[in-house]
């Protein structure tokens, strides 16, 4: 009996298709590494809601509006929450990539030497 593609993949649960499993080995490491990922982010939010002034200062001395603090410190509670819990790491994953390349390019690549 031949086997299609295409119906192999239909009968996988919906979501990613784990295709190259990890080696036991490595399950720990992930873990580990993945809950450190997690505390970064929830330290970056818990700094935007402790110290808000400072936060939207700072913001405005980039040209990034200042209330824009409340839903970056969502963001980043919900994703480090989501990674530290494991749920849909590989998503939120290529999320906090994506927040990390757009925050890098308004703040880094709009130093506020730089504008006049």
């Amino acid at each position: 009996m031949a086997h299609h593609p295409l119906q192999l993949l239909a009968d996988q649960p919906a979501g990613l298709v784990n295709v190259c499993p990890m080696p036991a080995k490595y399950v720990s490491a992930d873990a580990g590494l993945r809950l450190a990922i997690a505390l970064l982010f929830l330290v970056s939010a818990t700094t935007k809601v402790m110290e808000t002034t400072a936060i939207q200062a700072y913001m405005h001395a980039y040209g990034v509006p200042g209330m824009l603090v409340w839903p970056a410190a969502c963001f980043e509670y919900a994703a480090g929450l989501c990674l530290f819990l494991g749920y849909r790491a590989r998503p939120v994953a290529v999320l906090l990539a994506g927040w990390c390349l757009l925050t890098a390019r308004s703040f880094i690549g709009n130093s506020p030497s730089s504008i006049s």
